[in-house]
């Protein structure tokens, strides 16, 4: 798929500033084109609703779509369309850090900081 075929549909994607939708701006504009964006949500499980009511076609994170959960929905691949994100995880200094926070932390860092040594993380699309 390239930029030129996406921007002929109508698109459901995120609002500006949440997962990536400051990198589908950006990739519109260097390519020159406007995208059609028809509807927002801060929440791929509303974009992926609104797709499935024939709404557009979703711009969503690769990770938000399921082959199990998502049987109906077909992925495209974007690469090469679309730079990578990154997800940061931010806690407030005066937070005291529950057992689940960390192991939220811990699933989502690929490395050990106080060590420097790779966790076996996973990587994100």
């Amino acid at each position: 798929m390239s930029i030129e075929e996406l921007a002929q549909y109508p698109l459901v994607t995120y609002t500006f500033g949440f997962t990536g939708r400051s990198e589908l701006d950006t990739a519109f504009n260097r390519a020159g084109l406007t995208p059609r964006i028809v509807f927002t949500a801060t929440d791929a499980d509303v974009i992926k609703t609104y797709v499935r009511l024939g709404l557009g076609v979703g711009v969503i994170a690769s990770m938000a779509v399921d082959p199990v959960s998502d049987p109906d929905l077909v992925k495209l691949d974007a690469h090469g369309i679309f730079s990578h994100s990154t997800t940061k995880i931010g806690f407030r200094r005066s937070t005291f850090l529950r057992s689940y926070m960390l192991i939220l932390f811990n699933v989502c860092s690929p490395f050990d900081q106080g060590r420097g040594r790779y966790r076996g993380g996973f990587t994100l699309e």
